[in-house]
Formats: structure tokens, sequence, C-alpha cells
């Protein structure tokens, strides 16, 4: 992938897993665990900690 050409990168999402895709190519799958609650009005940010594995979902501020 990092040959200096460009690649079609895609997440597959589903409750239980993420999967990778490259060129349309099936890579490697990550097992999920639920982390609560995640709004599903189309905007989701998700964080990671640094040198972690967790991931976290963060909530948007309304400043107004």
């Amino acid at each position: 992938m990092f040959d200096k050409n460009w690649h079609k990168v895609q997440f597959s999402v589903t409750r239980d897993q993420v999967r990778l895709y490259v060129d349309c190519e099936e890579g490697e799958a990550e097992i999920l665990e639920p982390r609560g609650v995640i709004p599903n009005d189309g905007t989701i940010t998700i964080a990671k900690m640094t040198d972690s594995q967790q991931t976290f979902p963060v909530r948007k501020l309304n400043y107004s």
C-alpha cells in the first residue's frame, strides 16, 4: 500500500466488527466491543487514546 501509487481504502463497520478493504480486496477484521450509544444523525467522530487500543465517541459541544 505504501508504494507511492493511489489506492482505494474502505472500512466496513458493523455492530460487532470493522473490516478493512484495500483496492476492493478484503483485509483484516477487528472485533469490536460495545462502547455505548452512538448517535446516527450522520456525523460521528471517534477518537483513540495515545498508546492505547481503546476508542471512544466524542460528544459535539453546542455553544449557541
